[in-house]
């Protein structure tokens, strides 16, 4: 008997079972709780890899169709995620490369609301060990209504706020 507020499949570890179930109700319900689930079946089984995916997408997905930070809870299982990949020596070269970027920029710095929390941090840590003055801003644009701006109006709006 599965402990109560526990799936039976989960209580059973019957992993395999639970991820195929999650992955299909993901699809005809695809909110939180179900993609949690499937993340938990990824993890407990030990596919980092494809879990991290799932995530990605999730964020990016809510990100997009509501404008949504992820939750505290998919924070959580993203850290716990990050902390079990093991990467090897081909996949830190792959890793180098996704991180330099394609061409020389100057001006904002674009990232996710998740990412600028991570970059507030280090840079806070930073000024604290070598003292020096920075500034962060985290803006989203919205019209006149407070729906996000998509497409050709971010990049115009971006552009007007550009520091010279």
């Amino acid at each position: 008997m599965p402990a109560p507020g526990k799936p039976a499949l989960k209580a059973d570890r019957e992993y395999d079972r639970l991820l195929n179930l999650s992955t299909a109700a993901s699809k005809l319900y695809p909110y939180e709780e179900c993609q949690m689930m499937k993340l938990d079946c990824l993890i407990a089984l030990k596919r980092y890899q494809e879990a991290m995916e799932v995530y990605k997408q999730v964020v990016v997905q809510y990100f997009e169709e509501q404008g949504l930070p992820p939750s505290e809870t998919m924070l959580q299982r993203f850290r716990l995620m990050s902390g079990q990949i093991r990467y090897t020596s081909d996949m830190l070269k792959d890793i180098e490369n996704t991180l330099k970027e394609r061409e020389e920029t100057q001006g904002p710095y674009y990232s996710t609301y998740p990412s600028f929390i991570d970059s507030y941090r280090l840079v806070s840590r930073m000024a604290e060990r070598f003292s020096f003055e920075y500034t962060l801003f985290c803006i989203t644009l919205v019209d006149g209504k407070g729906a996000l701006l998509e497409g050709e109006m971010v990049q115009t709006t971006s552009e007007m706020l550009k520091m010279p």
